[in-house]
């Protein structure tokens, strides 16, 4: 079985998807969360880097309980624009347990950009660093014991970068 649904949130493209595996009565189920670039035609640009310090998935279990947030991934800075075309980076998997999520964040610890003159400028994520940038799943992501769910992040880069000019001395 293969659900798939899509979000648009601050610029992000979200699609989530569930994959029926074969288990006897296992408690977990496998969550695998990767990132892609929807396409740019930005010439200038050389990279768009993003340091990922980790995501957290906020389950809440089957049989009712909250399980709370769970950290996925380890740091890392991972270029946008080399995820064009259909690349995938995979930010990071984990056995978490079944149940629903209805909120992701996807904690950031620096953002830049380099255009192809080398120059480059740090970019102001709100909220990145401390509680993330947060995807909220409505109806609730499902992780069912003994399947595999993977979300994809498809970063939409124009969306998601708003130039600010330069601020009077």
């Amino acid at each position: 079985m293969f659900r798939t649904c899509t979000r648009t949130v601050a610029g992000f493209l979200v699609a989530a998807g569930t994959l029926t595996g074969c288990s006897d009565e296992p408690s977990t189920g496998t969550v695998s969360i990767l990132l892609t670039d929807a396409p740019y035609p930005f010439d200038m640009m050389e990279s768009v880097e993003v340091g990922v310090d980790r995501a957290e998935v906020h389950v809440t279990a089957a049989d009712g309980r909250e399980s709370g947030f769970h950290a996925i991934g380890h740091p890392r800075t991972i270029d946008l624009l080399e995820l064009r075309n259909g690349g995938l980076d995979l930010v990071g998997q984990a056995e978490l347990p079944a149940g629903e999520v209805k909120q992701m964040r996807l904690v950031l610890s620096s953002a830049k950009v380099t255009l192809t003159d080398r120059t480059e400028f740090d970019l102001d994520v709100p909220s990145g660093e401390s509680s993330g940038l947060k995807v909220r799943f409505e109806p609730p992501l499902q992780i069912v014991a003994g399947e595999d769910t993977r979300v994809l992040i498809d970063v939409d880069v124009a969306a998601s970068l708003t130039p600010q000019p330069p601020s009077p001395n």
